[in-house]
């Protein structure tokens, strides 16, 4: 117990120094010798004084993290696993915010189609997708046994409550498909769809084998897998199948401008087929939604929040949109 809060604070504190190291070392560099007025140049012929070792700033807590992942219930936890756990919650909240998955995938990605010119950058990335892989496939989410928004799907969908035109997700787990049982469209790809750069393709991995490929986990940004064949018919198939539908819901989207793929599908079925769009999520407005998606039939948009136990005016939310697609 000890030992572990060690880690995190020496993690911490080795994120705290490689933030805020940098302005500190230059200026230290700068002015070892400034006298008031006068500026002494004396080292600026044998470079700087002093140097940060960047490389290794969150290694060690990255290390925990991933040797940690698993999710306690707090209420369940002693005092001093208490503490641990605050220690926990407090690094991981450091990393996500200053991890940027995105940029670091659309700033590398570019290297899968230059193994030649960029050998080791090609490396990199490739190895660095297989990472986030495994990642992926050993860590589910800790409340994957707990029951939630697919499970309260999938119930409607066994009782024949509703009939489904086309599901799609940006998720790259397969939880979904696991829990629903129905074909998915993966809109930024999944762990179970492989790339291969030469051939700009997306296939499975048995039918991919022989060449070097990469999982299929790109960002919004990622543009060109998107060129292929297979994930453009998915795209204008779940467009076409959508516009056949009474009604499309959206949950737990934000629309940000990145997602500017699946916005123009969302915006195209509602400005010009005339479509209903329901949005469900938490604390999300409907000015914010037309906002971000550009909307003109604003009429055509409609917003729902739901609370902690996935309820919507005291209806579960699947059964409170039941009863607003029969009024619509």
């Amino acid at each position: 117990m000890q030992f572990e809060l060690k880690k995190i604070i020496i993690s911490i504190l080795q994120l705290q120094i490689g933030a805020l190291g940098s302005s500190l070392v230059k200026d230290i560099n700068d002015n070892i010798f400034h006298k008031k007025d006068e500026d002494i140049d004396l080292l600026d012929d044998i470079g700087e004084v002093l140097r940060l070792n960047y490389q290794s700033s969150g290694v060690l807590g990255v290390e925990y993290l991933y040797d940690n992942f698993k999710k306690e219930k707090i209420e369940s936890l002693d005092d001093h696993s208490k503490i641990v756990y605050f220690a926990k919650s407090i690094l991981e909240d450091i990393f996500s915010s200053v991890l940027d998955y995105k940029s670091l995938i659309d700033s590398n990605w570019h290297y899968l189609y230059c193994p030649k010119d960029e050998w080791a950058k090609f490396c990199k990335i490739s190895i660095f997708l297989l990472t986030v892989k495994n990642y992926i496939n050993q860590n589910p989410p800790s409340s994957i046994s707990d029951k939630g928004y697919y499970d309260d799907l999938k119930d409607s969908i066994d009782k024949s409550k509703l009939k489904i035109a086309k599901i799609a997700t940006t998720n790259y787990n397969k939880i979904i498909i696991d829990k629903l049982n129905e074909d998915i469209t993966y809109l930024n790809g999944s762990i179970e769809q492989w790339y291969d750069p030469y051939l700009n393709k997306i296939d499975t991995k048995e039918k991919l084998k022989g060449k070097f490929i990469v999982p299929l986990l790109f960002t919004q940004s990622g543009t060109k897998p998107i060129t292929s064949i297979f994930k453009s018919c998915e795209y204008v198939d779940l467009y076409r199948e959508w516009k056949k539908a009474d009604c499309i819901v959206i949950v737990g989207f934000g629309f940000n401008k990145d997602d500017e793929h699946i916005n123009g599908i969302i915006r195209t079925l509602v400005n010009d087929d005339d479509k209903k769009v329901i949005v469900v999520g938490k604390n999300t407005s409907k000015k914010e939604a037309i906002e971000r998606l550009i909307i003109e039939k604003i009429d055509n948009i409609i917003v729902c929040n739901v609370d902690e136990q996935r309820k919507i005016e005291d209806k579960l939310w699947i059964d409170y949109l039941l009863d607003k697609i029969n009024e619509l």
